[in-house]
């Protein structure tokens, strides 16, 4: 339900950004304020950042307005913490300086980018505050802004007979010759508060008001698309048979012209359509129920991107097959889709194209990974036979379906969705019991990004490249208290000696970059033709994902922290490999169908077909062994995804025989557990591709 807030919420006041900005800056800041619609982001910053250069707009107050507007572009962008810390920054530095009326306007997106972040009662209690506001009591548009705004809290708390009453109000206040858009974002909100209640007539009634103020103050905009979304889903359920395939397809059409016009940076694209997967979803889910899965198929591959394919007509009969040539004999993609009361997944094989439902809605799903997430970070703490019971009941939910449709499937590519994407499949539990079978011991599992990017019936690379190995840094000042790859922010000894070992695996192919070598500028210079190995500390930047960084060594002009826009912008090339043996490095913000904005997803967009990466904070010395037992097995001639899976059952196997067990306790005394075989010390390593 909230993905749904969040594209709603973007049916904001428009119009076109004139292509020269006029000389007066009230003027110009007005263009791009009705011009910072969806359609439009990229020529607003553009716009602004021509202002912020302009030497009459330094004075305190201009530069206010201009960081109002910038904050309102990173709300409209789906960058909701970012538009918060903007509008935090925002009230110390300029608060004082400008009118009551920008005080109100700026205290009205922080309360929309907590509302985004499911921080209901505060976004409602500012707003109930904003009414009492001076300007809002003289300025009729200003109430109606919080209104709206209000009435959207509302629906999302489950209140919409209240909801209904605040968002008239809205009404009788909006300035109709003045702001057509915001009268047309009103009346879809209704729509959304009538179909929460079940009251279709007055939901379509509502939605068909709003699509035809979009159509002729901002028609083919994303805020049309949503209405049209609206327009299918309710037709549906009406038990109409043509319009909603139109009315989807004229809102997916939309979408996609837009996603190709956004940011040229990959993950800024993936926020901004991040907002609107709720569209995708649907309408795969609108395709599985008609019974028509070649539909939705390629619906799924829309969703997932690139961008680009968007441009091509899409053919779902010539789209399927060409997923099928990429799939070799054993393979099969599991496919989730996530969608609010309806959870179901796609199984592909080379000859078929199959569909099961999830028994469980998305909140019960995000309730049982989250659930399995704690129990296996609490390892012998935890309660092993509830962490048993966790694991095989998401088993039977998610794989044992699968696998009654493709039986023949000996290695498994896994498209999560939502919250699925940080569920270690790895760690489920086929076969309870003292000694459990995990998935991983039946089947080679790998994350795959987009099908059409991978070659046909190609499991993977068997020869390893040359090899460049980057661990444990010698970091200093605030860089040696960041979160290291343990947690505790110590050197990494663990990182150090698997560095070595895997150096001497690929030697003479090889280069081990180490303590004050391990250098961003090092790093940089790396040809882009080799594989990289890094053992070192990941740094989360959960504001703005883009500044999350691998921690390097400063020197020779560089700071030392590899950030996601560098490796994007400056580290592109074919790698067959890239490692991120360090802390969560495939954890990210969700973003649709882009999966998580994680520094794994940073070197896939840069060119590496294959990343591995972790799951969660993992602990040095066993994420060591680990990773040694993987080359080794790569330097046998496995591919990424089997020398994992070996890597992790041969981890397994040594844990559970007594005589091992007890050299690695000794060896590892500082892990602090005798449960070595639990999924903490081994399942956070996963592969993408």
């Amino acid at each position: 339900m909230r993905t749904w807030c969040a594209a709603v919420l973007c049916l904001l006041l428009a119009g076109p950004i004139r292509a020269e900005l006029r000389d007066d800056f009230n003027a110009q800041l007005d263009a791009i304020e009705h011009g910072s619609d969806q359609r439009k982001l990229g020529e607003a910053e553009a716009a602004l950042q021509h202002l912020r250069l302009d030497p009459s707009a330094q004075k305190p107050a201009r530069l206010a307005r201009i960081e109002l507007e910038a904050a309102r572009v990173e709300l409209r962008r789906g960058q909701f913490l970012l538009a918060e810390h903007h509008m935090l920054e925002w009230m110390q530095s300029y608060a004082a300086l400008v009118s009551e009326r920008d005080r109100v306007r700026a205290a009205i997106v922080l309360a929309q980018s907590r509302f985004e972040q499911s921080q209901l009662d505060q976004a409602a209690a500012e707003l109930r505050a904003l009414l009492t506001s001076t300007a809002a009591a003289d300025a009729p548009d200003l109430r109606a802004e919080i209104y709206n705004a209000l009435g959207a809290v509302q629906i999302y708390a489950g209140q919409t007979e209240l909801a209904l009453h605040t968002l008239n109000a809205a009404l009788a206040d909006v300035l109709g010759p003045e702001q057509p858009l915001l009268r047309s974002q009103i009346l879809c909100w209704m729509g959304l508060a009538h179909w929460f209640r079940g009251e279709l007539a007055a939901a379509q009634a509502s939605f068909q008001a709003g699509l035809e103020l979009r159509q002729k103050h901002a028609p083919d905009s994303v805020s049309e698309a949503v209405a049209a979304y609206f327009l299918g889903i309710v037709a549906r359920r009406q038990g109409e048979a043509l319009r909603p395939r139109a009315f989807l397809d004229r809102a997916l059409q939309l979408l996609d012209a837009e996603r190709v016009r956004q940011s040229a940076y990959a993950d800024t694209r993936a926020q901004w359509a991040a907002q609107f997967a709720f569209i995708y979803r649907g309408a795969i889910i609108d395709a599985v129920n008609s019974a028509e899965l070649p539909r939705a198929f390629a619906l799924l591959q829309r969703y997932r991107g690139p961008e680009h394919a968007l441009q091509q007509p899409m053919d779902p009969s010539a789209l399927l097959r060409d997923g099928q040539a990429r799939l070799a004999p054993g393979e099969s993609v599991l496919a989730f889709v996530t969608h609010y009361n309806q959870n179901l997944a796609l199984v592909l094989t080379a000859d078929t194209l199959q569909s099961f439902p999830i028994a469980l809605d998305e909140a019960g799903l995000r309730e049982a990974v989250d659930a399995f997430a704690m129990l296996i970070a609490a390892r012998s703490a935890a309660d092993p036979r509830a962490l048993q019971e966790r694991s095989h009941q998401l088993y039977q939910l998610l794989i044992a379906p699968a696998l009654l449709l493709a039986p023949a499937t000996e290695r498994l590519l896994l498209q999560p969705d939502g919250q699925l994407h940080e569920l270690p499949f790895a760690a489920l539990i086929s076969a309870p019991g003292p000694s459990p079978r995990y998935l991983v011991e039946d089947l080679v599992l790998s994350h795959l990004a987009i099908l059409k990017q991978r070659p046909a019936q190609a499991s993977g690379s068997a020869a390893a490249r040359p090899l460049w190995t980057i661990a444990d840094p010698e970091l200093s000042g605030s860089e040696a208290h960041s979160w290291l790859r343990d947690g505790s922010g110590r050197r990494l000894p663990g990182a150090n000696i698997e560095a070595r070992a895997i150096h001497r695996l690929y030697a003479p192919d090889a280069t081990l970059l180490v303590a004050d070598a391990a250098t961003e500028a090092a790093v940089k210079a790396a040809p882009s033709d080799v594989d990289l190995h890094f053992a070192t500390h990941m740094v989360r930047d959960s504001v703005d994902e883009q500044h999350s960084y691998l921690a390097l060594r400063a020197g020779g002009g560089e700071d030392g922290q590899l950030s996601a826009a560098e490796i994007y912008k400056s580290l592109r090339g074919p790698r067959e490999l890239v490692v991120l043996s360090g802390c969560a490095s495939q954890r990210g913000a969700l973003a649709g169908g882009a999966g998580a904005l994680s520094l794994a997803r940073a070197w896939q967009q840069a060119g590496a077909r294959r990343v591995l990466a972790t799951q969660w904070p993992v602990p040095d010395r066993a994420t060591s062994q680990v990773m040694v037992l993987f080359h080794s097995k790569r330097r046998s001639g496995a591919d990424v995804a089997l020398g994992l899976a070996q890597a992790q059952r041969e981890w397994l196997s040594n844990a559970r025989a007594p005589s091992i067990t007890a050299q690695i306790e000794r060896w590892w005394r500082r892990e602090q557990s005798t449960e070595l075989a639990l999924p903490f010390y081994w399942a956070a390593i996963v592969v993408s591709e």
